[in-house]
């Protein structure tokens, strides 16, 4: 592994003080895009929606119905999911609507989270200045002959893709998620190729031919993902050689600006990110995953057998080829409330961050009755955590992680 680095604060920039106090701005899905044209099951306490007819499956969505020949899907990996069956994507509990599985997910698939997930993304361009880091610009504009550029989105259900595709319209874009989240949007301002969607369930691989794209961009898909390691080389294998993978993923553990213990200081926070864990550990994620990053990257690849010893003998040994042209891993400390008033941007973040808690505490409320908590217990809960974050004035000062990789594939 090449680098490896922390940045302590996000957001930190010079010259901000003529800035006026920031102010949360209204749903940017709405702002940037207009109304989703794709309705979501909604969140409480309003009556599912009938849907418009989608395509499901492994199928590119294409603004008027239509499908550029070059990715045409073959008759088996294509189906069309009418208005009726939509409601086959999704189960309810308790208002919420969440991805029909087995084992249910922790953050449901509805309006009410699509509209947390959007003002997580504009928290997200706030922490890292932008939609993206690391050498997008080179991978995106380096001459490929007549080869097109393809770049993919994995758990596509924020603006990101729509954000990249305008800035890079030249480049074919395709977005996959587990339901329909998000529709293509047709802009009379926007001239480059259609961006596509796909939903099927990607856990289980994803379903593109080797060595397919430029760029991978997938944010926040740990808590989704049982098998990682598995997940994490379908990603190696689809890149293809010299293409950027850009990943982040965020700890839920808390930590404090003076370094004493959570548990003391924010118990209310703790309660949650132990509750979080827990769920996550009975469906088989591992978020302690994230503590070894660069091993997560290393073992993209099995280890070969050294052909310079001999095989089985007490010599032999097995070493890895290695992956990565390029590693860069940072860890950037995000405040949980707009407590770092070092910045214009620091106090914004802050503030972003502390609703997205707020929100994320609404998403999984379902859960947190259906293990045993009572109406009140769950009421209590969040009111020991508004109190724990404050409101910039008051409250503790907490942080939390965000784990942000480019790496390069060798080829």
């Amino acid at each position: 592994m090449e680098e490896s680095e922390t940045d302590f604060v996000a957001g930190r920039l010079e010259d901000e003080e003529e800035n006026p106090a920031p102010v949360l701005d209204q749903n940017p899905e709405i702002i940037s895009y207009g109304p989703n044209t794709m309705d979501l099951p909604p969140s409480p306490p309003h009556t599912p929606r009938t849907m418009s007819p989608v395509m499901f499956d492994a199928v590119d969505f294409e603004p008027d119905g239509m499908v550029s020949p070059e990715r045409t899907p073959t008759p088996d990996s294509m189906t069309t999911l009418r208005s009726n069956e939509v409601d086959s994507f999704y189960q309810e509990e308790g208002g919420r609507f969440y991805r029909r599985e087995p084992e249910r997910p922790v953050l449901p698939s509805d309006a009410g989270e699509v509209s947390r997930v959007h003002e997580q993304h504009e928290m997200y361009k706030l922490v890292l200045d932008g939609n993206y880091y690391g050498p997008v610009h080179e991978i995106l504009s380096r001459d490929t002959g007549d080869r097109p550029k393809r770049g993919l989105d994995i758990s596509s259900h924020s603006p990101w893709l729509e954000e990249l595709s305008f800035e890079f319209p030249h480049v074919h874009w395709k977005g996959i998620d587990f339901v329909p989240t998000r529709h293509p949007r047709p802009s009379e301002d926007y001239d480059g190729y259609p961006v596509t969607y796909e939903v099927y369930n990607y856990a289980e691989g994803i379903r593109c031919p080797d060595e397919t794209f430029d760029l991978v961009h997938a944010r926040n898909t740990l808590a989704t993902i049982p098998d990682y390691r598995r997940f994490m080389k379908e990603i190696y294998r689809i890149l293809r050689p010299g293409g950027l993978l850009l990943w982040t993923d965020t700890h839920p553990a808390i930590f404090l600006a003076d370094r004493t213990d959570p548990a003391v200081g924010v118990p209310g926070c703790v309660q949650l990110q132990r509750f979080l864990e827990g769920v996550l550990q009975m469906q088989g994620i591992d978020y302690h995953a994230l503590e070894h990053v660069e091993d997560l990257f290393e073992s993209v690849v099995d280890p070969d057998v050294d052909d310079s010893e001999t095989p089985g003998s007490s010599t032999s040994k097995k070493e890895r080829r290695k992956p990565w042209s390029t590693f860069h891993h940072s860890v950037i400390s995000i405040p949980n409330s707009p407590w770092d008033t070092s910045s214009h941007t620091s106090l914004e973040i802050g503030l972003r961050a502390r609703q997205n808690i707020l929100s994320h505490l609404s998403a999984i409320s379902p859960l947190l009755r259906k293990m045993g908590k009572t109406e009140e217990e769950v009421i209590q809960l969040r009111e020991k955590i508004e109190d724990e974050l404050g409101d910039g004035e008051s409250g503790v000062e907490s942080f939390h992680h965000y784990h942000t990789v480019w790496a390069l594939k060798c080829g």
